[in-house]
């Protein structure tokens, strides 16, 4: 059976806030999570800047997760704080995702297009948090239409990874040839996909270099089921 997967971040879900303010806000939650009162919030970000960009450089690298808690435990430790991490500590993790995005325009119609259409849907995300892209998906209305939602914090492996993609495909009781990744990231959905033998569309980036493996390009998901027609998955 056909099937579709969807990347989450900026593909379906984008931010509202530019990258300081959106882990300042995380940051911020965090350090009332754990009882801080006055504390120095610049530095405190700097610093969680600073644990979250080595850990981001190793996950690449290895293309294995690490969970947030263990980031959160480095943050704290490099900050000299004696917090546990527990669920409190983690909704706050997810407080900017879950607060400060915005569903992109045309994906809702575009997700509705493929499932009444007859694909299996399926996501598959980057996120060492394991339940803050589901609950994003269901606060916009749109976890029911998946059959599957993935995140690497679940199935250890990151896109590009192969072995995520096949994950995915193998909850989707789908097979390469039959599936296609829909996401923004070059090499980690694009590529990542096209190393197994999907198809891949990627969602146009203006900070990014169109990726030639691309199979077809979009502007937005509210270009993607022209998209299907003119590839003849429809």
């Amino acid at each position: 059976m056909k099937c579709i997967l969807f990347d989450v971040w900026r593909t379906i879900v984008e931010p509202e806030v530019d990258r300081r303010e959106y882990y300042r806000i995380r940051v911020e939650a965090l350090l009332k999570s754990c009882g801080v009162q006055s504390v120095d919030l610049e530095r405190s970000l700097e610093i969680y800047l600073g644990v979250h960009e080595e850990l981001e450089r190793i996950r690449d690298e290895r293309l294995v997760e690490i969970p947030a808690e263990e980031e959160l435990k480095a943050f704290f430790r490099e900050l000299g704080l004696n917090c546990d991490v527990g669920p409190t500590q983690l909704q706050s993790y997810a407080e900017p995702f879950l607060k400060v995005t915005r569903v992109r325009e045309g994906a809702f119609n575009a997700i509705q297009f493929a499932r009444r259409r007859g694909f299996t849907l399926g996501v598959l995300a980057n996120s060492p948090h394991v339940q803050m892209r589901r609950e994003r998906l269901r606060l916009a209305g749109l976890e029911g239409l998946f059959d599957a939602i993935l995140v690497s914090a679940e199935v250890r492996f990151r896109k590009p990874h192969p072995k995520a993609f096949l994950a995915a495909l193998e909850a989707l009781n789908s097979t390469p040839k039959e599936a296609m990744m829909v996401g923004d990231d070059p090499k980690a959905d694009i590529l990542g996909a096209k190393s197994i033998g999907m198809t891949a569309v990627w969602v146009k980036r203006e900070d990014l270099n169109p990726p030639e493996e691309a199979d077809a390009i979009v502007e937005s998901l509210a270009n993607f089921p022209r998209v299907l027609r003119e590839m003849r998955w429809v």
